[in-house]
């Protein structure tokens, strides 16, 4: 509860999120930290991790550590191992976001349908938040339904015009990307 946390779930771009998260909020004036797959990074300091999202313990340690460095956002990726084996159990997160749902992780859990409702764990009740949807796939459209049944607070993002934030315009460059956004 020292800082503001951000969890972001989803097959693919919770990394990249997590950083544009970070980067928005330093920008924005605050002292952040991420917890991911590249590793942990703590005001600015890249530390190794064993995994996208630390077992409870070292969980709880880490939030202490970032805390105690004054970190005010810290954006974390939340693997649906993680949720599944409830390592954020008791985490309180002020949004968690949805990117997407593609094949992964099915040697662990199986079928898309447990793969979908271990990532969708963070969008019940356990972890009251804002949320961030994407609704480019089947699975994002689930969730927004059970949120917006919820009525839990939403912001949906994606290509699709019927999302509140999206693209009208995308250039692509060999050096960057320019997005304009509605």
């Amino acid at each position: 509860r020292a800082f503001s946390l951000v969890g972001i779930t989803g097959t693919n771009g919770k990394t990249t999120t997590t950083y544009l998260v970070e980067h928005i909020a330093s920008v924005a004036g605050n002292r952040c930290g991420v917890i991911g797959t590249v590793g942990n990074k703590i005001a600015g300091v890249m530390e190794h991790a064993e995994r996208t999202t630390p077992e409870s313990p070292d969980l709880q340690k880490l939030f202490a550590r970032m805390r105690d460095a004054g970190c005010t956002v810290v954006a974390m990726e939340v693997s649906s191992h993680a949720l599944d084996l409830e390592r954020t159990w008791g985490t309180t997160f002020a949004v968690t976001a949805f990117s997407n749902l593609t094949q992964d992780h099915l040697d662990y859990h199986h079928t898309f349908e447990a793969y979908f409702e271990a990532k969708a764990r963070l969008f019940g009740k356990d972890y009251p938040a804002r949320r961030v949807i994407c609704i480019d796939d089947k699975w994002g459209r689930e969730l927004l339904r059970r949120c917006a049944t919820n009525e839990d607070s939403i912001v949906t993002t994606g290509f699709d015009a019927a999302a509140q934030i999206h693209p009208v315009d995308v250039r692509y460059a060999p050096t960057h990307t320019e997005v304009e956004l509605d």
